[in-house]
């Protein structure tokens, strides 16, 4: 099975097509998403909140959302790298599982 790239900047929407979150790299195929949090997603009470409330409607819609920081991008690109390709590898897995039928 071929896999496609993920996607850059996905919105995803209500049935009306209003937009309830911007992911920042994500595989809809998959409900597989990276996530960079900057310093804002911290320090701003209101975008914390805001993504708290994010983060369980996505969980809730089956999504696995792994979040990256700017440490992990300086000090830990292979144990992050190493997740998402574990987490895409899984993901992968039981789409075929599920479309088997198992």
């Amino acid at each position: 099975m071929a896999s496609r790239c993920p996607c850059c900047s996905t919105s995803l929407r209500e049935p009306d097509g209003t937009a309830w979150a911007r992911l920042d790299l994500a595989d809809p195929s998959l409900r597989l998403a990276i996530e960079y949090d900057g310093e804002h997603h911290r320090l701003d009470d209101a975008q914390d909140d805001r993504d708290v409330r994010r983060l369980r409607r996505l969980a809730a819609e089956g999504w696995l959302v792994i979040r990256i920081t700017k440490a992990d991008l300086r000090l830990r690109r292979s144990a992050v790298l190493a997740q998402i390709v574990d987490a895409h590898a899984t993901r992968t897995a039981e789409r075929v599982l599920a479309r088997a039928g198992r």
